[in-house]
């Protein structure tokens, strides 16, 4: 303890080995979880979608339904969005809202010109990705974690099959007078590290 560069370093070991093991069961986002709608995003400490990503989705939404955004508003953690189109709006395309990242179940608040003008809202869904996304959609914070697990496992797993090896290699030392030793040491060296490696792999997986 009077060493305090090394409990520094043992303390900071130790947050990284517990934001490895607790912090995927923290985060609300699955490590395999793809949101198309947030491929490449930006780390951000703000919920997704801005209004910029808001408007682009809704414009996307709007050309499936072969309509046009006449008017958009987002207020309360919902959208409030006009569409207008030359023919009648089919409210089934609604779905489209549900099925993107940024909006929940959307619903008809007025429908105007025999269906060719509807006003419809539908909430916002706040995504966190304070580490941004990947090129696949996929949350970076949770996948480091999960990546870091794995490091982890394979540093402790390499530390403890080197420890028991050791040990048991220094009591045939001491206790077999050197012969054992001196047969392993006729042994290539690759085929240890052939060994350590196949069964660290066995034990992790």
């Amino acid at each position: 303890m009077r060493n305090r560069p090394a409990v520094a370093a043992a303390a900071a070991l130790v947050a990284v080995a517990l934001f490895c093991i607790l912090g995927p069961l923290l985060t609300p986002i699955p490590y395999d979880a793809i949101y198309p709608d947030y491929v490449g995003a930006a780390p951000s400490l703000f919920p997704h979608p801005t209004e910029t990503e808001a408007r682009a989705m809704l414009d996307r939404i709007a050309g499936r339904l072969r309509a046009r955004i006449a008017d958009v508003m987002f207020e309360g953690g919902q959208a409030r969005v006009t569409l207008q189109a030359p023919r009648p709006i089919d409210e089934r395309g609604l779905a489209y809202f549900e099925r993107s990242d940024a909006f929940g179940p959307a619903r008809v608040i007025e429908s105007r010109d025999a269906g060719r003008a509807l006003v419809v809202a539908a909430p916002l869904r706040r995504t966190w990705l304070l580490a941004g996304a990947d090129g696949n959609g996929r949350d970076l914070l949770t996948r480091m974690m999960i990546a870091a697990r794995v490091s982890l496992l394979v540093g402790v797993l390499g530390c403890a099959v080197a420890l028991g090896i050791g040990v048991v290699y220094g009591a045939a030392a001491g206790y077999g007078r050197m012969r054992l030793v001196d047969v392993l040491y006729a042994l290539p060296f690759m085929f240890f590290v052939i060994l350590l490696v196949c069964s660290s792999a066995a034990i992790s997986c």
